[in-house]
């Protein structure tokens, strides 16, 4: 259970750092 439960935490960190990531290209576009 407890690895299950760690996996989905970092599913979900990586989810965010995908989404942080994206809005960087947009972010130095707009420079």
């Amino acid at each position: 259970v407890r690895i299950s439960v760690g996996i989905e935490a970092v599913e979900d960190l990586w989810h965010d750092l995908e989404q942080a990531l994206a809005k960087i290209p947009a972010e130095v576009a707009q420079d």
